[in-house]
This record gives structure tokens, C-alpha cells and sequence, in this order.
């Protein structure tokens, strides 16, 4: 759990969880929370093994481990990149909406006495 929680934050797996239970989506969870353990349990033990056949700590184990496992080594940094990417992609989106919206709180949007949300949302979507 502590993988998970250090990937996708604590909020993913407590305060969803309540959310998803309080507005009609608490059969979900089961599913959801059998694939957070099982996914858990891997990268926990992913890290350990890692360690332990890199014969080193934390500074030299995986790099122990990668001069060994060449294939390995050169497959797991693609798809460390690839999913770094993929990540930095939906930040990117986030860090967008949060400048619109910086914009709007400079420019005094919100403050305005005609201001609509739903039309302030639905423009940053081009709906």
C-alpha cells in the first residue's frame, strides 16, 4: 500500500473510495480495490527483488541489478519513460486549466455579477 499511496496518492485509494460509495458507485469498489492490492503487492515486491538481486542498497542495487539484466534493464527504462510521459501529458491538461483559471481570478471573472459557470466551463472545452 505504501507503493500506491507514494504513486498515486493517498487520495486515490481513501477519499475516492468514500466518493465512489456515497453517489451510488460502491459496487465498483470491490473490483477497484482488489486491483489497488494485487497491484501494490507487485511493485512492493518488484522493489524488493530488485534490491536483492542488485546485491546493493538503494543507490546501487538497481544499478547492480541493470549492468546484470541487460534486456530487462533496457525495457523497464522504456517503459518508465514511456509511462512518465503519459503522466506528464495529463499535467500538462491540469497546468492549463490552472492558468484559464488564474486568468479569470486576475481579470475578475468570478466576481463579475453576470458570471455563469456552466458557460465559463464549457469555454475552456470549446462545447
Amino acid at each position: 500500500m505504501a507503493v500506491v499511496g507514494w504513486s498515486a496518492g493517498a487520495g486515490n485509494y481513501w477519499r475516492f473510495s468514500w466518493r465512489a460509495a456515497n453517489y451510488g458507485g460502491g459496487s465498483f469498489l470491490f473490483a477497484y480495490l482488489v486491483w489497488l492490492i494485487v497491484t501494490a503487492f507487485v511493485l512492493a515486491v518488484a522493489e524488493y527483488a530488485i534490491g536483492r538481486f542488485g546485491r546493493g542498497g538503494p543507490l546501487h542495487g538497481p544499478y547492480n541489478f541493470a549492468q546484470r539484466y541487460k534486456k530487462f534493464a533496457a525495457f523497464a527504462g522504456l517503459w518508465m519513460a514511456w509511462a512518465s510521459f503519459m503522466i506528464l501529458c495529463y499535467y500538462w491538461v491540469a497546468t492549463g486549466w490552472i492558468f484559464a483559471y488564474m486568468i479569470y481570478a486576475i481579470s475578475g471573472t468570478f466576481t463579475r455579477h453576470d458570471f455563469n459557470a456552466v458557460a465559463t466551463w464549457n469555454s475552456l472545452f470549446g462545447s
